[in-house]
């Protein structure tokens, strides 16, 4: 190879380095905002003197407006182009994690997270959408997959942070925090983004034809399939991330700081799970690697209900947790993946409505699991036994029945 071409690959990888650190710092806006304030949640329902069921609020408005915002964002990205719904949202979830620090009320902050979320998503759609810009095939899940291991690291240092703030301040230094990172990822997205959707390729239309678009894509069994999967999987990481800070601090008398070192350990877990998932990638199909993340997830997920209500040890129930929850990586990116791949004339509008139903489940499964509180994990473990189970049947009764079809008409 010669010095130049040397160099010119030097450039691209250089390149396409600092689009994965950017695209993982965007994803990451969600785990932040999510994990690091979960160990204050019992701290927070006392100092806003209300109930478990109701602080669960403050976590499923965030959900509730990362999903509706994302049907909305998706599609603009696709007729305007990604860079303005990118800057645009992570401005405006900024200005609301600061309305979060000075909220006077529970009701107030439960609104200012509903903004946060629909401002957020924005951000995160069209990041996955950037990815499905640039990449196809096992390329995309590859990339997809090394996002999701830097986007890993967020689940385990958020709470780690939360929880070590939570020793020295109170819950509203989260909120600082998250202000600080909304600050320095729009500033990251301003001088290293360039728009990867040219105007020759954006979708011509009004919100007519954005409204044909979805239900275009949810009349489509292989897509429509894959969307409830992607609910499902989340159904059960929800699950985990609203009932645990509950279910230790209540039942097993953790910490926050406890709490904190669990979320990080099953955190890690996931993280080398989307490593592997990354080798595996082009040497396994992404449809058998979905359906042996699904069988892990079932398996597991039904053997911590059982741990549930034969009582076993915490530390057992926690194995078990970080074996059901490690499936993640893989159905995730996967499922995602294998959506994508038919969907490149409406990536953004696909993203949306993907983003949609992995967050929505988030916003439905939290009230359910604080129906427990502090006395049982009854709840929490019901939600992932289902969740996975159904994920599970979905793939072998639907989107099986299309993977061969499909796989030869993107192969390449």
């Amino acid at each position: 190879m010669s010095t130049m071409s040397k160099t010119d690959a030097n450039i691209s990888e250089n390149k396409n380095n600092i689009l994965i650190t950017l695209l993982a710092s965007i994803c990451s806006l969600g785990p932040l905002a999510t994990d690091m304030y979960l160990p204050a949640l019992p701290q927070m329902t006392l100092d806003f003197a209300t109930t478990p069921s109701i602080i669960q609020l403050t976590l499923t408005s965030w959900l509730i407006g990362l999903a509706i915002g994302q049907v909305i964002a998706g599609p603009l990205s696709d007729i305007y182009g990604r860079t303005r719904p990118l800057v645009f949202g992570l401005i405006i979830f900024t200005i609301s994690s600061v309305a979060c620090i000075f909220a006077p009320s529970i009701e107030l902050f439960i609104f200012a997270r509903f903004i946060g979320g629909f401002a957020a998503s924005s951000a995160l759609v069209v990041s996955r959408a950037i990815a499905s810009d640039i990449y196809k095939g096992t390329m995309l899940t590859k990339f997809l997959a090394t996002v999701m291991i830097i986007q890993g690291l967020a689940p385990i240092i958020a709470p780690v942070i939360g929880g070590q703030l939570l020793r020295f301040f109170s819950w509203i230094s989260v909120f600082i925090i998250l202000t600080l990172a909304g600050i320095g990822i729009t500033l990251l997205s301003l001088l290293k983004y360039k728009e990867t959707l040219p105007e020759e390729k954006r979708l011509k239309g009004d919100i007519a034809h954005i409204v044909k678009v979805f239900f275009s894509l949810c009349a489509r069994p292989y897509f429509a399939s894959l969307c409830a999967i992607q609910f499902f999987v989340f159904c059960s990481l929800f699950a985990y991330i609203s009932g645990m800070p509950f279910m230790l601090q209540g039942i097993y008398n953790f910490t926050p700081q406890d709490v904190s070192l669990v979320f990080a350990f099953v955190g890690i877990g996931m993280m080398i799970a989307g490593k592997i998932t990354n080798i595996l990638t082009g040497r396994i199909p992404d449809s058998k690697l979905l359906l042996i993340g699904l069988c892990q997830g079932l398996i597991f997920g039904i053997l911590f209900l059982v741990g549930i209500v034969l009582d076993f040890s915490i530390y057992v129930l926690i194995i078990l947790l970080l074996l059901t929850q490690t499936a993640l990586p893989l159905t995730a990116s996967t499922s995602f993946s294998l959506a994508m791949q038919t969907q490149k004339k409406v990536a953004g509008s696909a993203s949306a409505l993907l983003g949609f139903f992995s967050t929505i489940s988030g916003g439905f499964v939290a009230p359910i699991v604080g129906i427990g509180g502090g006395t049982t994990a009854l709840p929490t473990a019901l939600v992932i036994a289902v969740a996975e189970v159904l994920a599970l049947i979905i793939f072998l009764t639907i989107t099986r029945k299309y993977v061969k079809t499909i796989a030869s008409n993107t192969k390449g």
